[in-house]
């Protein structure tokens, strides 16, 4: 007969996941908040934005159908299936994954794992969207570029998605920077034995 082992976690081991909640209330409550309060399809130019920095930052209300920047939008069938359900699925379920032996199995850094549990965020906040609100993901914070890169505004984006970019930015910097240390007193010890 089987016997399941007791699943123990950590202190340590709860603390992303009480991010990921902070994160993901913080997600939900602002597009609820846009959802009642500004109009569907509402642009910057609109009288119902809400401009926080002049025209710079402003506060509408868009949907998106497909995954970042629209992509998939308009595949149908097994080919949207995939885009945007199945492989976001199998993305959230290894980032908890690495939230869970991140630190133990993957020798992340606890920046690191708290990294990870920001961009878990993210993706589970898009997918609560994606899967609870049919007319799409909402996205309302738009930024305006002024013609920067050719752009004049910056695609419009929400906080899941700003979740997701801080922590692959954050989680990549401090990688780099964790491995740059290692090499670097790895390079100091060969050089003390020599």
């Amino acid at each position: 007969m089987f016997q399941i082992e007791k699943l123990k976690l950590s202190k340590f081991e709860l603390k992303p996941f009480v991010l990921v909640g902070i994160l993901l209330f913080i997600d939900q409550l602002s597009k609820i908040l846009i959802v009642k309060y500004i109009p569907i399809w509402t642009f910057p130019q609109s009288d119902e934005a809400v401009h926080l920095i002049g025209d710079f930052l402003t506060f509408i209300h868009v949907r998106n159908l497909g995954a970042g920047f629209s992509l998939g939008a308009t595949f149908t069938g097994f080919s949207r299936a995939l885009v945007i359900y199945i492989l976001p699925f199998i993305m959230i379920a290894v980032l908890c994954y690495a939230v869970l032996g991140g630190r133990e199995k993957l020798e992340f850094a606890t920046t690191e794992v708290y990294f990870v549990a920001t961009i878990l965020s993210g993706a589970i906040g898009t997918m609560i969207d994606r899967c609870c609100r049919p007319l799409g993901v909402v996205d309302f914070i738009s930024v305006k570029l002024y013609g920067f890169l050719g752009f004049e505004y910056w695609p419009t984006f929400n906080i899941s998605d700003s979740c997701v970019v801080v922590g692959v930015f954050g989680f990549l910097a401090t990688y780099v920077i964790k491995n740059y240390k290692q090499r670097k007193h790895q390079g100091s010890l060969d050089d003390s034995q020599n």
